[in-house]
């Protein structure tokens, strides 16, 4: 469990053992796909219901056709956003290989992270398919972008065998986009740093904004999720001694406790989850974390999404 190089966390994963490693948008616990002991240790790991399904990660566009036929529509998005924060739901081009994660549908993306892109190389050299990496937390809470979040939250459940690659804070710090081709209408199950219209425009298709089903419950897909410890409210009235999370042009509320002041939409997303985490553990038992947001741009959505999650049902 102690920090080790991509070759030795490549031959970790093909020999059944989990690996934490970063992305460009958070850090991810890893399996080999297509191991079902090892995805099942991911689930328990994370306290993760076993009908959310997983993502597969490769290396590369070459790999898709492992996982599903390849029709005009995967292979413009991928040209266009691989590697890179863009979630693709697929038909499954095998249902008996992907039944554990996803079934008749398989989600797959190509992470533009340094450290991501050359352990999933190295472990494709070794014969791997694709590896699963679900957000390294407990399920439904602040999905971590650092190597010291992630251990915090399941680094006791980690075995001897199992390797952490540090690569520092994530570089944007929210989920990839996730968006469902399988269907007439391509339809956004996740918003993300990739919006609605540069999909649009990849694949000239309009693209509806949905909601999850049955069938499409990947990642995020709770009503309530993202959660940190201490209670979230949105765009509330803070008490002092409450937490404060807000635009830079927003003054801070008399008596609470600024944490984050982003100048910009990109920084506010960078560093929502970290300033979260933060808030948990500065507050009083008593205390709550307030957020004030509220945007309708692209990214804007995104960060709503996860703010809304974050705050229901407190």
């Amino acid at each position: 469990m102690i920090p080790q190089t991509i070759e030795v966390a490549a031959e970790a994963l093909i020999n059944g053992h989990l690996v934490i490693f970063p992305t460009e948008t958070v850090y991810g616990v890893g399996a080999d796909a297509l191991n079902t002991k090892a995805t099942n240790r991911i689930y328990e790991i994370k306290k993760r219901p076993k009908n959310r399904k997983l993502i597969v990660h490769i290396s590369s566009f070459t790999l898709a056709g492992f996982w599903t036929e390849i029709n005009k529509d995967l292979e413009a998005l991928a040209r266009s956003f691989w590697p890179g924060p863009l979630t693709v739901i697929v038909n499954s081009k095998n249902a008996e290989i992907s039944k554990d994660l996803a079934g008749p549908k398989v989600a797959i993306r190509s992470p533009s992270n340094e450290i991501a892109a050359e352990l999933l190389s190295k472990f494709e050299k070794l014969g791997g398919k694709g590896v699963v990496a679900p957000s390294a937390n407990i399920f439904g809470t602040v999905s971590p972008t650092t190597l010291e979040a992630a251990l915090d939250s399941i680094g006791n459940s980690l075995k001897p065998d199992d390797i952490v690659l540090d690569g520092g804070r994530c570089e944007i710090g929210i989920e990839s986009t996730i968006v469902d081709i399988t269907g007439f209408t391509p339809v956004i199950v996740r918003p993300g740093i990739i919006s609605r219209s540069e999909i649009e425009s990849c694949i000239k298709k309009i693209v509806s904004q949905g909601v999850f089903t049955e069938d499409n419950f990947f990642s995020g897909s709770s009503e309530s999720h993202y959660k940190p410890q201490k209670a979230l409210i949105l765009n509330g009235n803070p008490r002092p001694g409450d937490a404060f999370i807000a635009m830079d042009e927003i003054a801070t509320p008399a008596g609470s406790l600024r944490i984050s002041r982003p100048k910009s939409e990109t920084q506010f997303a960078f560093e929502l989850y970290e300033s979260l985490r933060c808030s948990d553990k500065l507050l009083a038992d008593n205390g709550q974390i307030h957020v004030h947001f509220s945007s309708n741009s692209d990214l804007g959505i995104a960060i709503m999404n996860r703010l809304v999650k974050a705050s229901s049902k407190y």
